[in-house]
């Protein structure tokens, strides 16, 4: 967790909320009293994981209901949760053919310390010219972002990636 300060413009390391491992794409949510982190691991990134605490500053247990997605299509987030007309929905990035091929929006009926239940409400399609694929869609007021995928391929790329893939598969040699 890191805190804005103002006065020097930047951000600076408050905590750890979570230790046991490496959490990827987490997003955190309050509502009625309670912090809820959703988040899921690097090794284990389609398993969407939930955690709650009544203080930022306090231990995050995780839900009786977690995992509460265990699968490519709604399992990674894709944003944080959106409240729009009274109800929650969570942006899951659908990676079912591709990397942030799509959106899938969740409708969240039930959150709670006790309970949590979510319903696929609606797919959103990536758009040109990001027709590769949309990641992240996040709203806050009246502002929409969202972030599109376009690839573009280059003979760089090519032996970057084997160079990559070589180094993270090979027995490390001293």
């Amino acid at each position: 967790m890191y805190k804005l300060n103002n006065a020097l413009n930047r951000f600076e390391y408050v905590r750890d909320i979570l230790r046991d491992d490496m959490y990827v794409d987490s997003f955190i949510h309050y509502v009625d009293g309670v912090y809820y982190l959703f988040t899921s691991t690097i090794n284990d990134p389609f398993k969407q994981r939930l955690f709650f605490s009544d203080s930022l500053h306090g231990d995050f247990i995780e839900h009786r209901m977690s995992p509460v997605a265990k699968n490519s299509r709604v399992g990674r987030n894709g944003g944080g949760m959106i409240c729009f007309d009274g109800k929650l929905y969570r942006i899951s990035q659908n990676c079912t053919d591709t990397y942030g091929g799509s959106l899938v929006v969740s409708a969240v009926s039930q959150l709670s310390p006790n309970e949590y239940k979510e319903n696929e409400y609606m797919e959103i399609l990536p758009l040109s010219p990001y027709i590769n694929g949309i990641h992240t869609l996040s709203v806050k007021d009246k502002h929409i972002v969202f972030d599109g995928k376009k690839v573009k391929y280059k003979v760089s790329n090519i032996f970057r990636k084997l160079a990559y893939k070589l180094k993270t598969r090979l027995p490390c040699r001293n």
